[in-house]
């Protein structure tokens, strides 16, 4: 039987490596997208907390599973491990009309983290959130470039 586990370590206590999901390659089968969206919820779940996680499948012997209920533990070896995706970042920019540049008003930041300070530089979109505004802010994926024009009809 394969076991695809996530296992999490928390920044308050990275000694210790926590399961953070566990699903059998029947779920697998049943429900693919599952397993990403219980990963997905436990992650949200430790917040900032989370220094690093994990995606691993373990394979164990059905029958020590059968067996289980006689036995106190069983044993099992990791054949893959899955490298963690990289985190998408975000960051929060402000438009400057009078230098006619945009500028980071936030470090590289979780989405959730970024619409909070958007949230509060905006009132929650109520001002300073439409190019019409005075500064505007908007939030980008951290990777992105800003490049302008030389001016309307220019690249």
């Amino acid at each position: 039987m394969k076991i695809t586990c996530m296992f999490g370590q928390r920044r308050s206590d990275p000694d210790v490596i926590e399961l953070m999901v566990a699903w059998d390659e029947y779920c697998l089968d049943e429900n693919p997208e599952g397993f990403a969206e219980a990963c997905e919820t436990a992650k949200r779940s430790w917040g900032d907390d989370m220094l690093a996680e994990r995606e691993v499948e373990i394979v164990v012997d059905e029958r020590k599973i059968r067996g289980l209920f006689g036995t106190a533990t069983i044993s099992g070896d990791v054949v893959t491990e899955k490298p963690a995706e990289p985190e998408k970042l975000f960051v929060v920019r402000m438009y400057d009309r009078h230098d006619n540049q945009w500028v980071d008003v936030s470090k590289a930041l979780p989405r959730e983290h970024a619409d909070r300070i958007w949230d509060e530089k905006t009132g929650g979109g109520k001002h300073n959130a439409t190019s019409a505004d005075v500064p505007y802010y908007d939030i980008f994926p951290s990777d992105t470039r800003m490049v302008f024009s030389g001016g309307f009809g220019e690249s």
